[in-house]
């Protein structure tokens, strides 16, 4: 029990820390400055979620660990509020998203139960290190290609706090939404079809709102550059003018 139990924090640690490193890059947080932050905070949560599941419902244990999950990175990270909620739940929806379609994989590939493919630690290890990697991976290619997304707006942009706080009540809600839905694929596997679409369609609405949000990004850089532009070429007329007339 104890050697179970040691095992399953280990390797939870490792998803947790790895998922939290694909999701600081995709939101241009510096993740080597944070790594003894991003070690602290998956090691905490990962014995926290192992232990309080042995007492707790599973669908009570999962939303306790998230907001367990959600003030550890608050006043480790220093981080606002909404950034928050964004990154811890986006977090999950993206790792319970994985994770399901790998047992649901694995079950058809070995003609297996779900419910034994998930029950037996071998795939549950197996798993857990394939999405660590596929998570470093996409950490690195977004990095690469500077595909993220800054949560970091202006004070005085009304427009970037409101898109946060859209993306904070998506989030929130997405996460509610997957956690109840695992915890009924948890009890009962009868609607396994059914509850995979729901998640998978949650995802789904995940990378269109993150393509959303970085199009209007992209759209206020360029408003930005145009009106710095414009402004240039006013002060340029006017140096100009001021010429002429000395």
């Amino acid at each position: 029990m104890i050697v179970q139990l040691v095992i399953g924090i280990l390797f939870s640690i490792i998803e947790e820390a790895t998922t939290l490193i694909f999701f600081l890059c995709l939101f241009r947080y510096e993740v080597k400055e944070k790594i003894k932050e991003v070690i602290l905070v998956s090691v905490l949560v990962a014995i926290f979620s192992r232990i309080i599941r042995m007492y707790l419902d599973l669908s009570y244990a999962v939303l306790l660990t998230m907001v367990v999950f959600y003030a550890l990175f608050i006043l480790i990270f220093r981080s606002r509020l909404l950034n928050g909620i964004i990154i811890i739940s986006m977090a999950y929806i993206a790792n319970m998203v994985i994770t399901t379609i790998d047992y649901f994989i694995v079950t058809l590939m070995t003609d297996h139960l779900f419910s034994e493919v998930v029950s037996q630690i071998l795939y549950q290890i197996s798993i857990i290190l394939a999405n660590a990697l596929l998570m470093l991976g996409a950490a690195w290619l977004v990095h690469k290609k500077q595909w993220g997304v800054s949560l970091v707006q202006d004070s005085f942009s009304k427009v970037g706090r409101q898109i946060n706080i859209l993306i904070a009540c998506y989030s929130l809600v997405g996460m509610i939404i997957v956690v109840q839905t695992v915890t009924t694929l948890e009890v009962s596997y009868d609607n396994l079809y059914y509850n995979i679409w729901i998640i998978l369609s949650m995802f789904s609405l995940f990378l269109l709102m993150f393509l959303l949000v970085r199009n209007i990004q992209v759209m206020q850089k360029q408003m930005k550059m145009e009106e710095e532009r414009l402004y240039l070429e006013n002060l340029h007329s006017y140096t100009e003018e001021i010429k002429q007339i000395n």
